[in-house]
């Protein structure tokens, strides 16, 4: 006679078993890259972009799901693309959605790495004429009116803008008195351009600096440059990894404290992490020196410059 707790054991099994099942037949040769990472990873393997858009609410995608993408065949053919899912629920799946107009799902688009369309579909398709339409890749395809439009734009905006905040962690101190450090914080809201490669971020915000015995608080202007030098692609996500610099302006909010300095510039040199996707999540470890001496006249003409080590997050809408 089974017992309870091999029942329970046979239950758990079970159970676990069709979740992996499920899970796999619904991501079942397509990888979570971001539409402009496989563009990348396609023109290194010299291969197209298979990008699939879909819902989980969507039966007919769970239709393919289960019987589509799971056949041999299929899935032979969908490693001679580099194959992602775009979930439309998202900010950025539903971005991509009115970039290029797609009216349901499932919708699959076909493009070379230099992003012009080859040929698209918007429905469900068995076996048969999903393997007919992944053959389908010939540049005589007439490429819609928008479409066109679309790669006109691209060639023209190289930066893409975008808005996020930041928050950070400083151990601060002054240049001459660097063992009465101590723990302050950072806001601020900034808006980016960002390419590819490169960077640029202005931001807003507040930042505590000084020492124990010192407490300056200051509206800072900061101006990220940076240059993604690395991108690995980790648990299936395409991260970065950016060289920073930044210039900044600072003004004094401590107005009643009339012998210090109301102005302070510096200069920060890190380096950074980010994903990328919907939204980004980047990590900041970075340097800070300040040019400025915070007292004009300093006893001993010795400057007492601001001074800290960052440690911030960002996340860009």
């Amino acid at each position: 006679m089974i017992s309870i707790t091999s029942l329970l054991r046979l239950s758990i099994v079970f159970v676990v078993n069709f979740l992996f099942l499920q899970s796999s037949l619904y991501s079942q040769g397509f990888s979570k890259l971001s539409l402009e990472d496989a563009f990348v990873k396609a023109s290194t393997e010299k291969k197209k972009v298979l990008a699939y858009f879909t819902a989980k609410w969507c039966g007919p995608c769970n239709g393919m799901n289960k019987q589509v993408f799971s056949n041999d065949t299929i899935k032979e053919k969908l490693q001679e693309f580099v194959a992602i899912k775009i979930d439309v629920d998202t900010f950025y799946g539903g971005k991509l959605m009115k970039e290029y107009q797609v009216a349901g799902m499932p919708t699959f688009i076909i493009l070379e790495a230099s992003q012009n369309i080859l040929s698209r579909h918007c429905g469900y398709l068995n076996v048969t004429d999903f393997a007919k339409f992944l053959a389908c890749t010939k540049k005589e395809l007439e490429l819609a009116d928008f479409e066109k439009e679309r790669l006109k734009k691209r060639k023209k905006i190289n930066f893409v803008p975008e808005f996020g905040v930041r928050f950070g962690l400083s151990k601060t101190t002054l240049s001459n008195i660097g063992i009465k450090s101590k723990t302050s914080g950072s806001a601020d809201l900034f808006f980016s351009l960002q390419s590819k490669r490169f960077l640029l971020r202005q931001g807003i915000g507040y930042a505590s600096k000084g020492n124990q015995d010192i407490k300056l608080d200051y509206l800072q202007f900061p101006l990220d440059i940076g240059f993604t030098f690395y991108k690995p692609v980790l648990f299936g996500l395409p991260d970065g990894v950016r060289l920073l610099v930044t210039p900044y302006y600072a003004r004094l909010l401590n107005q009643r404290r009339t012998e210090l300095h109301k102005n302070d510039f510096g200069l920060r040199y890190g380096i950074s992490y980010s994903t990328t996707g919907a939204s980004k999540l980047e990590l900041i470890l970075c340097v800070e020196n300040g040019m400025t001496s915070v007292i004009p006249n300093p006893y001993g003409k010795q400057k007492q410059q601001n001074r800290s080590v960052n440690l911030s997050f960002a996340l860009t809408f």
